[in-house]
Order: C-alpha cells, then sequence, then structure tokens
C-alpha cells in the first residue's frame, strides 16, 4: 500500500461559514510522515513547494475544497497537480455508515472543532481503504467500473493511480456491454437498455452495478447520488424491473419466499361481467406490480397483508424500493413484524413504533437510511416527525400502503384525525425528491360500506389528485358461525354472557364497542365471575407498555379472555381464537 501513497499530499481546510467569499481559518496537509496545519496560505505553499506531490487528494475535494481554493494564492500550486477525491469513490464502494462523512472520532464531548491534519489523516484512510476494496472485486468487475469512470472528473485522479498498480485497460463499448451482462445477467432483466446507459449515463451505471454486486456493501443509493444523478431511479428500473419477467415468475417468487404459490379468491362485492363473479388476491398483487393507486377489500383473515408484502419484495429485490405501511395499532404493527420475521427470509421489515426501545428505533433508522430495510411500518403520528420525513426524503419509495383504510371514513367511530395528514406528507415529501415525481398509494381495509369506500376516494383524489381503481370482494368471513342471542332486558345481557363463556373453555373475546370505561368495568366484573380465567380490556387508551403485555401473553396463550372496544383489534386477535367465538354487546 506504500506505493499507493506515494507522491501524495493529502489536503482539508476549515472555512468560515456565512462569508463572502467564503474565508478559510485553517488548512491541514499531510505528506508521508509530515504534516502542517496552518492559517498562512505562505507556509502552505512552502510546504507544498518542498513535498512537490504528483496528486493531492481530499474527501469531497473536487466540489467544496477546489472551488473555495481557486480564489487563493495557493490555487497556482494546486491546479497542476492530479486530484483524487475520496468521496465518489467511498459512495461506489462503501454503504452510508461506513465513509460518506468522515468518522471523526478524534474529537469528545468538549470539543466540537474539527482539525484539518486529522480529517487529512482520516482521508489517507479513506483512500488506502478504497483501494483496497476496489482491489478485492473480481478482475471483471474492475475492468467495467475502470472503464465507466476513469476520464470522469470526479473518478480521473483516483483511477489513474489504480491502473498502474492493476494493469487496467479500457473495453470497447461492445466488450463493455458483453461484459455487463455477462456478470449481472441474474438481476439485469432488460439488457437492451445496458448500452444507452453505457453511452449517457456511464456515471450513474456504474453506482447502480456497485448495488447489484454482491462483493459491495451499498444496499441503497446514497442520498448524495440520488440528488445528484435524478435519472438514476428510472434508469435502474429500465435495467432491473421487467413486468412481464415478474407477473410470469409470481407463484414461484411466493413460493420461495412464503412456502406457497397459490392465491386466495373472494367474491366479487357488486360483481359484473367485466370484473368477473371472483376477486383474486393475484390480481391486487399485480396492480401494485403495475404502479396502479387502487383500494383493495379483502375479508378480515383474508390475507391482504401478503397482497402487499409480495410486490413490496419483488421491487426491493430489483432496485431496493422501500414501501412505508402506515398502520393505525402498535399491536397490529408488532404482529406483523414478528410473523415476517418469522416467514421471510433475506428481506427486511421494521416499524418505527412506541413499542421499540431507543436502541431498537435507532438501529430500524440505520436499516431504513443504509438500505437494509425493505419495508417500514408506521402509525400516522409519526409522519409529523421530521426525523421519519427526513429519512424517506433520502429512500426510493415503492408505495405507501394505508392499511385499515377505513379510518378515513368520518363515518365509523374508528376515524383517526391523523390519518387525514397522509396526503399532505405525501406531496410535502415529493417536492423534496427530485428523482421521484409520484409515489402510488394503495388502501386497505375490509370495510366495505359505500360510504366508507367513498370517503377513502374522496381523500385520496382530493389531497394527491389521483384515482383509486377499486378491488372490491365481499367482506363476509365464511370460517365464522354467527348467531344473535336474544334477551328480553338490558340487565339480562351480562347474566347471558357468563352463561356463554361458561359452555365454552379456551380463549373468548367479547368486543364492546361504546366506550373505552365499559370495555374496562366488564372486564373487571368478568375477572371476579369467571376466575382464575385471566381477563383483560384492550382498546386505544392503554399504553405502549401494557398493549405489548396483553399481546405477549395472547401469543402464549396466557390470557383467555379479552374485551375488545374496537374492531380494529380484531386482526390481530384473531389467530389465536379459531376455536372460539366473538360477543358483541352494545351495553351491558
Amino acid at each position: 500500500m506504500n506505493n499507493l501513497t506515494q507522491n501524495i499530499l493529502f489536503l482539508d481546510i476549515e472555512a468560515v461559514k456565512g462569508t463572502d467569499p467564503i474565508k478559510i481559518e485553517e488548512l491541514g496537509l499531510v505528506y508521508g510522515d509530515k504534516t502542517l496545519k496552518t492559517s498562512s496560505f505562505a507556509e502552505a505553499k512552502a510546504f507544498i513547494e518542498e513535498c512537490d506531490p504528483i496528486y493531492i487528494a481530499g474527501h469531497n475535494f473536487i466540489e467544496f475544497d477546489w472551488k473555495i481554493l481557486k480564489g487563493t494564492s495557493l490555487f497556482s500550486m494546486i491546479e497542476k497537480r492530479v486530484i483524487v477525491d475520496t468521496l465518489p469513490i467511498s459512495l461506489l464502494l462503501f454503504n452510508e455508515k461506513t465513509f460518506h462523512s468522515l468518522p471523526k472520532k478524534y474529537k469528545n464531548e468538549d470539543e466540537f472543532l474539527n482539525d484539518p491534519v486529522e480529517d487529512s489523516k482520516l482521508t489517507k484512510d479513506l483512500y488506502e481503504h478504497s483501494i483496497k476494496r476496489f482491489l478485492s472485486l473480481s478482475w471483471d468487475t474492475q475492468l467495467i467500473f475502470f472503464t465507466l469512470l476513469h476520464n470522469k472528473p470526479l473518478f480521473r485522479g483516483f483511477f489513474e493511480i489504480v491502473k498502474k498498480e492493476a494493469n487496467l485497460e479500457v473495453l470497447d463499448n461492445e466488450y463493455l456491454y458483453n461484459a455487463i451482462k455477462k456478470l449481472f445477467a441474474t438481476v439485469i432483466y432488460n439488457p437492451s437498455k445496458i448500452m444507452p446507459a453505457i453511452q449517457n449515463h456511464p456515471v450513474e451505471l456504474a453506482y447502480i452495478l456497485a448495488i447489484l454486486t454482491p462483493d459491495i456493501e451499498v444496499k441503497a443509493h446514497p442520498p448524495k447520488i440520488l440528488y445528484d444523478y435524478p435519472a438514476i431511479i428510472s434508469l435502474q428500473k429500465e435495467l432491473c424491473f421487467n413486468l412481464q419477467k415478474s407477473l410470469d415468475e409470481l407463484s414461484d417468487f411466493s413460493k420461495e419466499v412464503f412456502g406457497f404459490g397459490s392465491f386466495n379468491e373472494f367474491p366479487c362485492l357488486d360483481a359484473t361481467l367485466e370484473s368477473g363473479a371472483m376477486l383474486s388476491q393475484r390480481e391486487i398483487v399485480e396492480a401494485a406490480l403495475r404502479d396502479e393507486t387502487f383500494l383493495a377489500v379483502l375479508p378480515t383473515g383474508g390475507g391482504k397483508t401478503f397482497t402487499f408484502w409480495l410486490p413490496a419484495l419483488i421491487k426491493a429485490k430489483c432496485y431496493k424500493g422501500l414501501t412505508v405501511v402506515i398502520s393505525p395499532l402498535q399491536a397490529l404493527m408488532r404482529n406483523h413484524i414478528d410473523s415476517f420475521n418469522a416467514q421471510v427470509a433475506n428481506f427486511t421489515a421494521v416499524a418505527l413504533s412506541g413499542y421499540l426501545s431507543s436502541l431498537e428505533r435507532a438501529d430500524a433508522i440505520e436499516k431504513v437510511i443504509n438500505g437494509t430495510a425493505d419495508i417500514l411500518y408506521l402509525a400516522p403520528e409519526s409522519l409529523r416527525s421530521q426525523t421519519i420525513f427526513s429519512m424517506l426524503k433520502n429512500r426510493l419509495i415503492e408505495r405507501f400502503v394505508i392499511d385499515e383504510a377505513h379510518c378515513l371514513s368520518t363515518w365509523g367511530h374508528d376515524f383517526r384525525h391523523d390519518y387525514f395528514y397522509i396526503g399532505e406528507f405525501i406531496n410535502d415529501l415529493l417536492k423534496e425528491k427530485p428523482f421521484q415525481e409520484r409515489i402510488p398509494v394503495s388502501c386497505f381495509t375490509a370495510t366495505a360500506k359505500p360510504n366508507v369506500i367513498e370517503d377513502i376516494s374522496n381523500y385520496i383524489h382530493q389531497t394527491l389528485g389521483l384515482t383509486l381503481k377499486r378491488y372490491l370482494a365481499r367482506p363476509e368471513r365464511t370460517n365464522l358461525d354467527y348467531k344473535a342471542v336474544p334477551v328480553e332486558k338490558s340487565t339480562d345481557k351480562y347474566v347471558r354472557l357468563l352463561e356463554l363463556l361458561n359452555e365454552r373453555k379456551g380463549a373468548a373475546l367479547v368486543y364492546i364497542p361504546s366506550s373505552t370505561s365499559t370495555c374496562d368495568e366488564i372486564a373487571e366484573k368478568l375477572s371476579q365471575d369467571i376466575s382464575p380465567r385471566r381477563v383483560c380490556s384492550f382498546h386505544s387508551k392503554l399504553d405502549s407498555e401494557r398493549k405489548m403485555e396483553i399481546y405477549s401473553s395472547m401469543l402464549i396463550m396466557r390470557l383467555m379472555l379479552l374485551l375488545l372496544q374496537r374492531h380494529l383489534e380484531w386482526e390481530l386477535i384473531s389467530p389465536i381464537l379459531k376455536q372460539s367465538f366473538t360477543m358483541k354487546c352494545q351495553t351491558l
């Protein structure tokens, strides 16, 4: 490595922001074992003359330091040297957490100032890491990157040095096309798009290939790449996503990921000759793959989660699009994440919710930022967080999935005011994303009342200007038996409830939509009257810790009777109650 750092002077400047022209406060120079920290251009000039380097290296040097130094007496010493900028090559070879910003570990809690000499040393370390990483790639990969980038201003200096070490040579376009087509045959589905990319977008193509290279740890395009090269997303979609291929392989991919390749069918709501009598999960998945914006109504337990997971993972595999799921309940989010992690390998779903510890939350945010996360669950109130906004602004958002979309309707008691902020959030997000013109939206619910459907459709159209295509199944559940139990007086309801609970052993659920206080009162009475069976009430006014405690108790079957105040929780509870029953008690 020593011969690769010979004749390279590492330079960093500390500038005072807000001045015009920008004032340089200090300079840090490192050449071999020699260092200089100075505010004098004369001293810096003498140091450069003494060292007489061939190359001058810095981090983000071309777009920042170079422009500031251009107006100084030092520039004549710099412009005749070859510039090596470590930022663009680090964006190619390392993930967001690693090196895009220099890891300034020399700074402590009491030291806020940058040290330009230490930063120059860090740049030297990054340069050496970049050389090592590049030379560890396969020979074909090295040739591809070298050919695409060797004559580009941001990369010219780095590749001038590497070329001598690795004996690299420029491939002609035809050879380069064939090399890319062969090496990336399993991930580039539209090879006809390779040659236009070589000719018109070589830098963007290189960054795309870096993400597709298993030996490079980059999982998603860093923000700087997205903003500097806004065409990169559309180019990657052209290269890596083939709709017909995805449709042809849909069952196989589903079986590979989830263990089954079949799709459930349900009777259509208001069936017509055009819609047919049945609605398949596959139709909804295909709609998402076609980037449609739509409303899907499926009965509770009908596998709606699967219908937005599957296309999300297909798109994530092709070009690392992030699907954002808006869900109203922390416990429901936890249930979905636990279920996903139990079923799915090689993909990652995370939630940012109140049930996470601070360390878990930080880890989830990091996974979203560096591209590891493919699906992100958020509560609607989280959209007001600046942290969430900044995080999503810098990722390609494949789709917003609005789960329990009936929360948008003012007709039901499940209306959630925070849901009305979703449209404004998406609009604000798009204003800040030059690399993304639109974000498809899908709404899912098990409620199919006409006024609810119209409320949802009107909201999406009025706020986002999008028209929802409708995939509507009848919301009935054929795997449930219903029975109405008549009573003469309202006071008889509780007595009849006790009789029913004592007739059946095992887990049970009582739905009480009137109020949370009534839910708590009935739970307390039942705890005394059917002891030792454990009874809990579950509703929106419980804190996160209590909800998670109840949820965990359900999973290990310690909880035998649950009282719900809102039907939203039913999706969370229903898998545990397959051998039991549900009662609806308006007043007791």
